[in-house]
């Protein structure tokens, strides 16, 4: 399992939790009770946001591919914690202002009232203050992920340049070694007739020296080597002549 795997598995985990106690649990507390479990389930959802920073990290480490999968979850996970938040907030406000409706009015003095309203008053503002702090992360951590997809497109967009020249690259590639094929096959062809003639003169100039040798006779025409030898021939004798005469 990798870290981010990991991660998410921790923030499912925790969120479930704090559903579950404030669909559960939460409703039958009053008064102190429900301030305590409200303060416990404040620190759980600190630990959800700081798992949430966590895995917003771990999406520099991921593949093109897989950043807006996990982009989009982490989106998912900010809006619950944001409405978990505000759940928590309403119940702890809820169960002090029902502290104070137990009291009986006639037992509270004006002071005791005053003080009371007071401090609803104040925690209703750190309410409200821990609420835009979160509201302001969230944000930060929206243009964060903007940035960081920005950059990723960026990147997309460089590789795809890239390949694109490449593939040009390689279809130039592929012309010139079929124009260098196409050169070499009429090379072979020139060579080869070259080669042809060579041959046929050097067979025209043995058939000459043969013929000239009177090693071998073309045609009717005879050699003058025949000829020459005919010429200087002696005498024939006489056909009855005698021999003697």
């Amino acid at each position: 399992m990798s870290e981010i795997e990991d991660y998410d598995e921790q923030m499912t985990e925790i969120l479930e939790q704090i559903s579950g106690v404030l669909e559960k649990e939460l409703p039958k507390l009053r008064g102190q009770e429900r301030v305590e479990k409200c303060s416990y389930l404040k620190n759980r959802l600190t630990r959800a946001t700081v798992i949430l920073k966590s895995l917003r990290r771990e999406l520099e480490d991921l593949s093109p591919d897989e950043v807006p999968k996990w982009s989009l979850k982490a989106g998912e996970y900010e809006k619950q914690i944001a409405k978990l938040n505000q759940d928590v907030n309403w119940a702890e406000t809820s169960a002090e202002r029902d502290d104070i409706k137990r009291k009986v009015v006639d037992d509270m003095s004006a002071k005791e009232m005053t003080t009371a309203a007071i401090q609803i008053q104040e925690q209703t503002q750190q309410s409200a203050f821990r609420a835009r702090q979160l509201v302001e992360e969230t944000i930060e951590m929206g243009m964060a992920v903007n940035q960081e997809l920005k950059k990723q497109g960026e990147q997309i967009t460089s590789i795809g340049e890239n390949v694109e020249t490449i593939e040009s690259n390689l279809k130039r590639a592929d012309k010139q070694m079929r124009v260098i094929m196409r050169r070499l096959a009429t090379d072979k062809i020139f060579i080869f007739f070259i080669f042809l003639i060579v041959l046929l003169i050097i067979a025209a100039i043995v058939l000459v020296a043969l013929r000239q040798k009177c090693i071998i006779h073309i045609g009717s025409e005879l050699p003058k080597c025949a000829a020459t030898g005919a010429g200087t021939a002696g005498p024939t004798v006489a056909e009855g002549a005698p021999v003697g005469a």
